[in-house]
């Protein structure tokens, strides 16, 4: 019963802003900041509120895709336009479900880089966190490197065990890891050129 609904489509309407905000009437883009404060935000926060155990596993992950890339549509959006929202009232929330995130991964990352549940879970995570790192960086204007937390560094040892040799380029197959196809050790190569 989580927000997986309310995190798709916070993230999807969130990065549409960012790509063709220009192209919404002021009332069109007042509207969808609205709805996505109150019907994406609201249902993502109270999910990762109510429910501890997402704090010890992927979930929190896959849900702060919504809910972050919602906070920085909104900071960006005020600074073009403060009418919308005035960014020094955001800042703060995006900053605290930013906090949380950390908190998360460092708790689920082990500490020599390594993930304790299958490596799909880790694709999950990754999945969901790359774009919400990136989105974090151009809003606040630095380097991904500067706000990528240490705990996604330190995955590419792990990432580097994992990629399968075969010529497919799949991983190896434990747990749940899709064993064959690209996308699985493109996410892979994406993690550990981030962490290098």
């Amino acid at each position: 019963d989580g927000p997986f609904v309310e995190t798709k489509i916070a993230s999807q309407v969130a990065m549409t802003l960012d790509i063709a905000g220009e192209m919404f009437s002021s009332l069109g883009k007042d509207l969808v900041l609205k709805k996505l404060s109150l019907d994406g935000l609201g249902p993502i926060n109270s999910g990762l509120w109510k429910w501890n155990f997402y704090r010890h596993n992927n979930l929190t992950p896959a849900f702060s895709l919504g809910r972050i890339l919602a906070y920085c549509a909104m900071e960006m959006e005020g600074r073009k336009t403060p009418y919308y929202f005035d960014p020094k009232h955001i800042i703060p929330y995006t900053d605290l479900a930013v906090g949380e995130l950390n908190e998360v991964l460092d708790e689920i990352i082990l500490p020599d880089g390594g993930y304790a549940e299958g490596s799909g879970y880790l694709l999950y995570s990754l999945s969901s966190c790359l774009p919400v790192y990136d989105a974090l960086a151009r809003t606040r204007g630095k380097q991904l490197r500067e706000v990528l937390p240490a705990s996604l560094k330190r995955t590419a040892e792990y990432v580097e065990a994992l990629k399968s040799t075969d010529s497919k380029g799949g991983l190896i197959p434990i747990c749940d890891s899709p064993s064959s196809g690209r996308w699985g050790a493109n996410a892979f190569d994406t993690a550990a050129r981030l962490a290098s």
